[in-house]
């Protein structure tokens, strides 16, 4: 997948003409995962919350292990994934 897929996928989700808030929050998120050798760990509520909704997209797939009250995400970037983070850093999305 690249950018330009991506932003038309969101704006027939959204209904919006200007998806680029959601793309920059995608780039970050994938740049956050890559950074943490394609496998990111989190227990927190608000971050998992993203990742969630990150994964129906299918650009990151996530495992959820139940851990105390909270419950822990490991998220990694899908094939699609790496490709549109190499999409992301060509533009010059991580700048």
């Amino acid at each position: 997948m690249d950018v330009e897929k991506l932003e038309k996928i969101l704006q027939e989700i959204t209904g919006e003409d200007d998806v680029k808030p959601f793309i920059k929050t995608i780039a970050h998120w994938a740049k956050r995962i890559k950074a943490s050798n394609n496998k990111f760990v989190t227990d927190n509520h608000k971050e998992a919350e993203s990742l969630k909704k990150l994964s129906e997209l299918r650009i990151i797939k996530i495992d959820i292990k139940p851990k105390d009250i909270f419950e822990e995400v490991t998220a990694i970037l899908t094939e699609e994934g790496e490709e549109l983070s190499k999409d992301f850093f060509m533009k010059g999305f991580y700048l």
